[in-house]
């Protein structure tokens, strides 16, 4: 009888469960609005959504979604936005391949690369993304002081973004045939004799979204309005591509690559990347673009500055500290501003691909009086202490 009743609520609205229902762990008394349950309303949104993205008028384009109280939004940007030089047309339109000197676009496992002319809103948003997530991290190399500035190093080559990837990566061969969705990945060379040298070429791999429903009995798995959502759907699909956050944080992968690896993936590396690609975006946030990704994938790193900070053992587990230290790191860039990021980077010159979450707070005690005066470090390290 009860079953009857939500599903009548659902098909007309009344009853939406959101994903604060679900989970509370993830809920915050700040007002971000985290619909990562898909609804019946958020079904007709998503299709909005998806069909502006993909109309010609709005290329190039790309996702935005720093103010939550809006949602994501669509726009669009032309080369007078770039400083870099692009193949265009007589009425200034992108043509060609989908490349600049730092990334080319690619068609999943192929050599085929993406065209402009292609209007491929996951291309466009990458391109965005990435180019917006370089732009940070030049930035960030322009504040530190001279003998820190060496520690920001992009890549020496162009790095190949393959989209729409359907199988995982394997050493030597490249592409295994394990199949593989809703996720990305930054990769090493397939060759590791080339790691860490300058002649690894190491790639960004896209995700293709994929949905897994409940078995064809089970009647929510073909009820409109509830199909999409927990009655009805097992796995949830995520297209990273279309997530700005994490296309800032592939790319943050690259940018500690030197320090951390990427031939891992290891606690600090993630942990980083999801600061600083919700950093980049301007969000305490990661995957929080509700039409193209939903639950269990977006992290939310807001804490309220009168509520005290997870802590973390030695031991603790990778998902939770996936959360907790972005949440240390954002407390702190909030409480003592850019300079904070400053000293979350310099970091880094203290760790390296096997240091662990033990090996944090010294990296950090070492990298803070490059930036802060001891007693803004004394009062920082006491921040830390109580997480890690």
């Amino acid at each position: 009888m009860l079953f009857k009743i939500l599903l009548i609520l659902v098909l007309f609205g009344i009853y939406q469960p959101t994903f604060a229902q679900w989970d509370n762990s993830n809920s915050n008394p700040a007002g971000f609005d985290d619909q990562s349950v898909p609804d019946f309303w958020d079904g007709i949104n998503n299709q909005h959504i998806h069909t502006e993205a993909e109309k010609a008028l709005h290329y190039p384009i790309f996702l935005d979604e720093r103010n939550i109280s809006v949602g994501t939004k669509i726009y669009s940007y032309t080369l007078n936005q770039f400083l870099w030089e692009f193949p265009h047309d007589e009425n200034l339109e992108f043509k060609g391949p989908i490349q600049c000197k730092h990334i080319a676009l690619i068609h999943a496992a192929s050599n085929k690369p993406i065209l402009w002319e292609e209007n491929n809103p996951k291309a466009s948003n990458i391109f965005y993304h990435v180019h917006r997530s370089i732009e940070y991290y030049e930035q960030l190399q322009e504040k530190l002081n001279p003998l820190s500035s060496k520690l920001v190093q992009f890549p020496i080559r162009q790095i190949p973004i393959r989209v729409d990837m359907k199988v995982d990566y394997a050493m030597w061969i490249q592409f295994s045939k394990i199949p593989m969705q809703n996720t990305s990945k930054t990769v090493p060379d397939p060759d590791p004799d080339l790691w860490n040298t300058v002649d690894e070429k190491p790639e960004i791999w896209f995700y293709t979204p994929k949905r897994a429903r409940f078995p064809s009995w089970i009647p929510t798995t073909w009820i409109p309005g509830l199909r999409d959502t927990y009655f009805g759907t097992a796995g949830f699909p995520l297209d990273t591509a279309m997530n700005p956050s994490i296309v800032s944080h592939e790319w943050s992968h690259l940018m500690t690559k030197p320090f951390l690896g990427i031939q891992q993936n290891t606690v600090l590396n993630e942990t980083y990347s999801n600061y600083f690609g919700s950093v980049i975006q301007g969000s305490e946030k990661m995957a929080g673009t509700p039409e193209y990704s939903t639950d269990p994938y977006a992290l939310n790193f807001f804490v309220p500055d009168d509520v005290e900070l997870p802590r973390l053992s030695k031991s603790e587990s990778k998902n939770p500290a996936n959360e907790a230290i972005p949440k240390l790191f954002w407390r702190l860039k909030k409480r003592y501003g850019n300079s904070a990021d400053q000293m979350i980077w310099n970091a880094l010159s203290y760790l390296n691909p096997k240091s662990d979450i033990s090996s944090l707070s010294g990296a950090l005690k070492q990298s803070c009086p490059k930036v802060f005066s001891r007693e803004k470090c004394g009062e920082i390290m006491e921040i830390v202490a109580g997480v890690l």
